[in-house]
């Protein structure tokens, strides 16, 4: 009985990952392109505010750490799918460490584009829409993740294997 339960529970989980990613990325992806269209019409063929906008390598750092980090556990979670011998205690800890990572560069991302941005009112308020709503969506991903590690886990203590 417990083992239909818990696999009810991985699928709703699955489902509500999927759903919450048809909300949240389009949204993401219009504000973001609305950011950029009114930032390049904003300097109007000026070269040095183009190149300023090009190079903001601290955010880029940033966001390319917050990426790493969800490739990283992306890539655990598919492979503890494969391997569930692989989804143990351990893992969800080191899956802790690196949420715990995430969520520092995220909440330090706002602060550098206020500082480093070249974006200002109606676009700014726009872009630091953007960046919470992908880092809240990030958190929703990892808790999603962490959820079905443990039901992997809890399957393989009764010897189902998902594949």
């Amino acid at each position: 009985m417990d083992t239909v339960i818990y696999l009810i529970l991985f699928f709703v989980v699955i489902a509500l990952l999927l759903f919450g990613a048809y909300e949240t990325l389009p949204k993401i992806h219009k504000l973001n392109k609305t950011i950029n269209q009114k930032t390049l019409d904003s300097f109007g063929g000026d070269k040095k505010q183009i190149d300023a906008f090009k190079s903001g390598e601290k955010k880029l750092n940033v966001v390319t750490g917050q990426y790493v980090i969800l490739a990283i556990v992306a890539t655990a979670f598919v492979l503890s799918i494969i391997f569930p011998e692989m989804a143990n205690n351990y893992l969800i800890i080191v899956l802790f460490v690196l949420e715990a990572i995430y969520i520092f560069l995220g909440l330090k991302l706002p602060s550098l584009e206020k500082k480093h941005g070249e974006f200002t009112g109606d676009v700014l308020k726009k872009r630091l829409q953007a960046i919470r709503l992908t880092f809240f969506a990030f958190i929703g991903f990892f808790v999603a993740v962490d959820v079905l590690i443990l039901i992997i886990e809890l399957l393989f203590s009764q010897n189902i294997r998902l594949l």
